[in-house]
């Protein structure tokens, strides 16, 4: 992605619900809001959402697209974040997930 230092990681989900879960919550969400000790500011959003059809199976070359969309255009049905979510037919969702 451009960064030697830098550190990606992809999964996929069933649920926005069940990813805003484990990234915010538990283990992770503890690490997450710790993230300024062990991590350089980035410019720029640092992840991108997207639904992807079942049996597809993303990949890194994907994600790096997407991720040039959303700094591009913003949050759309193509590439999005939990602050402006999306759902599984385009449709914009409320942030409160």
């Amino acid at each position: 992605f451009g960064n030697p230092l830098g550190l990606a990681n992809m999964s996929t989900w069933r649920s926005l619900e069940d990813l805003r879960r484990f990234v915010y919550e538990g283990l992770h969400g503890g690490a997450l809001r710790q993230r300024r000790e062990w991590f350089e500011p980035v410019t720029g959003p640092a992840y991108v959402l997207w639904w992807a059809p079942s049996g597809n199976r993303p990949n890194w070359v994907e994600a790096k697209e997407r991720l040039q969309h959303l700094q591009q255009h913003g949050e759309t049905p193509r590439a999005f974040t939990f602050n402006k979510p999306f759902g599984s037919s385009g449709e914009s969702l409320s942030a409160a997930l």
